[in-house]
């Protein structure tokens, strides 16, 4: 039995509506910090230092980060930068060659965590990875959730993208990869 509500709590609808809010301020966060890693990636793609980047984030540059970070642009683990280092954007894109090109990187555990017209902004992890293009809000969306896809963004009319992560470890990322990746610069 769950516990009582404390005495004096609002009603049930008012609850539920401070719950939406709640859900939806912390949706909102998960999509601005996307953004910023994609920010992030697109910076790091000029050209700019990691002391530049933390300088525009509002920080004090981190030493020990720019003089751990491999030459290939990604961070020591467990820096600061790690989840922004292995956050890049996968462009140029379009309706048509989008799904393809989310699937070609899905099995070296990319993922999309944000994503516009042409672009979407994609993450690493350690585990391969599913992605869907679902219509609006409609049903399959729904069933997709139920089934604990997790929503990417916050849609794009009249589109909405899911992703998935699978039991399987990811491979190895290729280093000659033929993928349009625009992986940031050193």
């Amino acid at each position: 039995m769950p516990p009582a509500a404390p005495s004096g709590a609002a009603p049930p609808d008012d609850r539920q509506r401070a719950l939406d809010r709640v859900a939806l301020a912390a949706q909102a966060r998960a999509e601005v910090d996307a953004l910023v890693a994609g920010a992030v990636a697109q910076a790091r793609q000029a050209g700019c230092s990691w002391d530049d980047v933390q300088t525009a984030l509002g920080r004090v540059p981190d030493a020990s980060t720019a003089s751990t970070a491999p030459a290939t642009g990604t961070a020591a683990p467990g820096t600061a930068t790690e989840q922004a280092a292995r956050t890049v954007q996968l462009a140029p894109l379009n309706i048509l060659t989008e799904m393809a090109a989310l699937h070609r990187v899905e099995i070296y555990g990319w993922h999309s965590v944000a994503h516009d017209a042409t672009f979407h902004v994609i993450r690493q992890s350690d585990v391969q990875w599913e992605h869907a293009r679902v219509a609006g809000l409609g049903r399959r969306r729904r069933e997709l959730l139920a089934q604990g896809w997790q929503q990417v963004g916050a849609g794009r009319f009249p589109w909405g993208y899911l992703a998935r992560p699978t039991d399987r470890p990811a491979l190895p990322d290729p280093a000659d990869a033929h993928l349009t990746v625009r992986r940031p610069k050193d």
